[in-house]
């Protein structure tokens, strides 16, 4: 929500909708849940499906990327920039897929990021002859990001080891410990020493995360069990069969019902929750690449969280604004639909039968 802080100067419902439209790397987010969700419930490869899922987001970043330019900038000034916001997404690309095939997808996220960082950073030197100075609090706020990042790459670091010693009880230890969601609670700590902030703002911080945790885990939780309870009871292939009598139809469809599910879920693991299972089974009955469809069902289902009701809701409270916003989300929906349209060809071609 970077497009939020007040310096930069923007109306705040153009900085809500410019801060949403950046939501563009949640495959990737939080070490990827949504993405491994999907895999587990599709008996797709967690590394797969992280791979086609960057390969897939090319559209996502270029056609979002835009969109946010021309709501902050205008249209016009937009297109004069369109080969610069082009490079840019371009970098934040290759980045991601790049970080999926060599770090793996729980941290493609974040390392992508840096790339599409240093190549805007390096535009912006380009253009400008020079780069602002970061200020002191700057660096501070900052901080915990980096330290987060190179304790993800320690754990890169100790998972090559441990594939190394993997007979050995050293190796064991050592795997365990390349697990990157335990590092988010070490940078977390850490993050309090770095920015030092005090006891009282901790002990807030604390207790308004674990209110702002309850109902999102509760949440996940029922998706899941809902997901579940699809898969076993049948209702899945139930599903599925239905869904295979469309043939190809079905196939440009996929991103469509992927989106949904991100928007009436507000989540990418609630929507592979519920649907990846009835995808996968649909995949195979039409002896379509499960792979394939799978992906363009988690790049679509995690573009159209970006207009649920939840996140344009906490959107607008960052920004002090109270009260909907049809023009917020009518702008969404439309930059959204463009992607999934694009999406939707890309499935026909990519999954063509013979």
């Amino acid at each position: 929500m970077v497009a939020s802080a007040p310096g930069l100067g923007f109306a705040p419902p153009i900085a809500a909708l410019a801060a949403l439209l950046g939501l563009v790397a949640v495959p990737w987010g939080g070490l990827a849940p949504g993405t491994l969700v999907a895999a587990r419930l599709s008996g797709v490869s967690f590394q797969r499906l992280g791979e086609l899922s960057a390969v897939l987001s090319l559209p996502v970043f270029l056609i979002c990327g835009f969109s946010a330019a021309a709501a902050t900038v205008g249209a016009r000034r937009a297109l004069g920039r369109a080969a610069e916001l082009a490079l840019a997404a371009s970098c934040l690309w290759i980045g991601i897929v790049a970080a999926n095939g060599l770090a793996g997808t729980a941290v493609a996220g974040v390392l992508g990021s840096l790339v599409g960082l240093a190549g805007t950073l390096a535009l912006i030197r380009v253009r400008e002859g020079g780069l602002p100075r970061p200020t002191r609090p700057q660096l501070r706020a900052l901080a915990p990001y980096g330290a987060l990042v190179a304790l993800l790459l320690l754990s890169r670091g100790l998972a090559a080891v441990a594939r190394a010693m993997v007979a050995s009880p050293a190796g064991a230890v050592l795997s365990a410990a390349s697990w990157p969601a335990p590092w988010l609670l070490v940078a977390s700590v850490a993050a309090t020493a770095l920015t030092g902030i005090g006891d009282r703002a901790l002990r807030s911080a604390a207790r308004r995360s674990a209110f702002r945790l309850l109902p999102v885990a509760l949440t996940t939780l029922w998706f899941l069990a809902a997901g579940a309870l699809m898969a076993a009871s049948g209702m899945s292939a139930a599903l599925a069969h239905a869904a295979s009598r469309l043939g190809v139809g079905y196939v440009v469809a996929v991103p469509w019902l992927g989106g949904l599910g991100g928007f009436l879920t507000g989540s990418n693991t609630g929507a592979n929750a519920m649907f990846a299972a009835a995808q996968a089974e649909a995949a195979a009955q039409l002896a379509y690449p499960v792979d394939w469809l799978l992906a363009f069902h988690n790049v679509s289902a995690s573009l159209l969280t970006m207009a649920s009701a939840p996140r344009v809701s906490l959107a607008l409270s960052l920004v002090d604004r109270e009260g909907p916003e049809p023009g917020l989300v009518r702008r969404l929906l439309i930059t959204d639909a463009a992607v999934l349209a694009l999406l939707s060809f890309l499935a026909a071609v990519a999954t063509a039968g013979p």
